[in-house]
């Protein structure tokens, strides 16, 4: 489990698990959360991409899934941009993005 902090201060935390499909084993960002009071100041974009490269340098997953809930158009909008493209699979209100590691 990784913290993710600021000057001492916790900010946010991101939660993995990893699963097998296909033969090969994925890994899914199953939580990832920012304090409120810390969104919208590049805190989660930051973690997100050292998080990214520690999953992909460690060269045990092809790929990582996520989900966020429909209308928050800022987590749709840093996952976009971080190369997380839609899957077209929906659970409830919330959109499955995925992003092959190359």
């Amino acid at each position: 489990m990784w913290g993710i902090q600021y000057m001492q201060t916790p900010v946010g935390l991101p939660l993995q698990r990893d699963y097998v499909q296909d033969g090969k084993t994925c890994c899914d960002l199953d939580q990832f959360m920012i304090a409120a009071e810390f969104q919208g100041r590049g805190f989660g974009e930051a973690a997100l991409k050292l998080w990214l490269e520690k999953v992909r340098t460690g060269g045990r997953h092809d790929r990582v899934i996520l989900c966020y809930v429909r209308g928050n158009d800022g987590a749709a909008h840093l996952f976009s941009r971080l190369g997380f493209k839609p899957t077209g699979v929906e659970e409830g209100d919330e959109i499955v993005m995925e992003r092959a590691l190359e």
